[in-house]
């Protein structure tokens, strides 16, 4: 029962989701940028639960490149 479980979802702009990690207890709040996805999110962790959110701030389709 040690493994942490979690649950992603992801929208066409919107992307969030919840983790439980029952060997860890962490009190705080994350913000970070992801590159690849142009998507910054907000992570909570309170506890053994983190709740994290974001939203693309542009849209990334198939075969899309950076060049």
């Amino acid at each position: 029962m040690s493994r942490a479980r979690q649950t992603d979802w992801f929208g066409r702009r919107w992307a969030g989701g919840v983790a439980w990690y029952p060997y860890q207890l962490a009190l705080g709040v994350t913000v970070r940028y992801w590159p690849c996805l142009f998507m910054p999110s907000v992570r909570v962790h309170a506890g053994p639960f983190k709740v994290w959110f974001g939203v693309r701030l542009r849209a990334v389709g198939k075969g899309e490149t950076d060049g």
